[in-house]
């Protein structure tokens, strides 16, 4: 019974090693891109705004390709990308929150 236990427990741990640790980066950078085309075709944003957030979110992107150039990402690296998605993430919330209607 111990056995089976610490064999559950090694496999568990290395596919939590295995998960890659720009996982969670990329998943907002699709929920971004998607809240931008939804925004867009419900009106509330206009397509100056939409360009405007679609280039916030390539600047983004290139600093996530910068920082992976050597295959991992450091504790700065991953905090410097979190606060550019948590200001993009602001941008596109004040941005659809205008007033507008579609």
């Amino acid at each position: 019974m111990k056995r089976t236990i610490t064999a559950i427990a090694a496999t568990l741990s290395i596919f939590a090693v295995a998960a890659p640790a720009g996982a969670v980066i990329n998943a907002r950078g699709l929920n971004h891109d998607r809240l931008i085309d939804a925004g867009e075709r419900s009106g509330k944003l206009t397509r100056a705004e939409a360009r405007t957030l679609r280039a916030e979110q390539n600047a983004i992107e290139r600093n996530k390709r910068r920082f992976e150039r050597d295959g991992n990402y450091t504790r700065r690296e991953k905090a410097i990308i979190h606060d550019q998605q948590d200001a993009a993430a602001r941008h596109i919330d004040r941005l659809k929150a205008n007033g507008r209607r579609g």
